[in-house]
């Protein structure tokens, strides 16, 4: 048997105020969240710049350390014209500078990474300069802010940078 239901007086109506209902966030809301969305981008936007800076710093002194393993005290004895000859006569060498590109036809100056690389073993065998090989960033605050030196022992040094640091190519390093 089924159970009895109850069915609504027509005769009485509900005595409450209509209630509105509302969706979503009131104006003040919405502007308080995108403010707080703006911040946290800006925060990260500023992080992250930060970090591919320190990044690109690591990965120069990593392929100067790379060639410095590579590079034999008697290279200096005759050393070779260019960075890409180096390269080409190590083959680990050559799959480190996959990622870059050499800049000029004879191969002195390579871009990787944000910095630039240039090879000047011939002008420090001549003069008796220490740095063989010398990186610095390619835009300065933007792609790194260091510069380094892979001196004839085959240590890699920072350099000693002018205010605002050493920058583009027509900004490289002085001889050290």
């Amino acid at each position: 048997m089924p159970l009895p239901t109850r069915q609504p007086n027509p005769s009485i109506s509900p005595s409450l105020p209509s209630v509105e209902r509302r969706s979503g966030l009131s104006t003040i809301g919405m502007a308080t969240l995108v403010a707080v969305v703006a911040v946290v981008i800006v925060i990260t936007l500023s992080s992250l710049r930060g970090m591919a800076v320190s990044e690109n710093e690591s990965h120069a002194k990593s392929l100067l350390g790379a060639i410095a393993d590579s590079l034999k005290s008697e290279v200096f004895a005759a050393p070779p014209n260019s960075l890409e000859e180096v390269t080409q006569a190590d083959e680990s060498l050559q799959s480190e500078l996959t990622d870059g590109e050499f800049l000029t036809e004879d191969g002195r100056l390579y871009l990787r990474h944000g910095y630039l690389f240039e090879w000047r073993a011939q002008a420090a065998v001549e003069s008796g300069e220490q740095m063989v090989l010398v990186a610095w960033p390619f835009d300065s605050g933007q792609t790194g802010n260091a510069s380094f030196g892979l001196s004839q022992s085959g240590q890699v040094q920072s350099l000693p940078s002018p205010e605002g640091g050493w920058s583009g190519l027509d900004n490289p390093p002085a001889s050290q």
